[in-house]
């Protein structure tokens, strides 16, 4: 790769999205919020899948920034050598510039990660005090497991009616991170792990 000379109008991040487009992808970067209001009407794995996105172009730049921070230094070297202090001092501050520009987009990068969770339990049918729902922990716990993005909650989920002619929901406890949390959605429900389990 060929990286080109300082400037102070020159942004790896743009350059990385021209590369993308060569190769097929989508030609501008959405940020978060722009992606909510685009997606804002279409399924939630639509936005999963663009938030992944986001994180695979962000961890792209990364050894972009370092790439061109070496060629920078390697170049300051050679005009400090050259006593030429108005380059050093152009050179300064561009690597001032990407180092700081380098460290925002890690720490971006880092807290746009999502926090992994693991399925302690799930129950399915009747959830009122005294009933007897179905333990269908392991039927979620292979779905997210296995990367797929949301379950349909219906009787599929225990192989049967568990609860016929009663309303039912599923109880789904979980961690996230160390910290437990437990929610209730309703049959029908399409259970995003990703948007619903946070």
């Amino acid at each position: 790769m060929t990286l080109p000379r300082p400037s102070s109008r020159w942004r790896p991040s743009l350059t990385i999205t021209l590369l993308a487009a060569q190769g097929g992808w989508m030609l501008a970067l959405l940020s978060p919020a722009q992606a909510q209001d685009k997606f804002a009407p279409h399924a939630q794995e639509i936005k999963a899948l663009h938030a992944d996105y986001i994180r695979a172009q962000q961890a792209a730049l990364i050894p972009v920034y370092k790439a061109y921070l070496e060629k920078l230094a390697q170049l300051r070297k050679l005009y400090f050598a050259q006593g030429d202090s108005q380059s050093v001092s152009i050179l300064d501050k561009e690597i001032t510039r990407i180092s700081n520009e380098a460290t925002s987009e890690e720490a971006s990068l880092n807290s746009s990660q999502p926090v992994p969770i693991e399925i302690v339990s799930a129950l399915y049918g009747n959830l009122q005090k005294g009933a007897k729902p179905a333990n269908v922990t392991s039927v979620i716990k292979k779905a997210y497991e296995q990367g797929q993005t949301s379950v349909v909650v219906n009787n599929g989920l225990a192989g049967k009616d568990p609860a016929p002619l009663v309303v039912k929901a599923i109880k789904v406890t979980y961690l996230v991170g160390t910290v437990k949390q437990e929610k209730i959605f309703p049959e029908g429900h399409v259970l995003n792990f990703v948007e619903d389990l946070r």
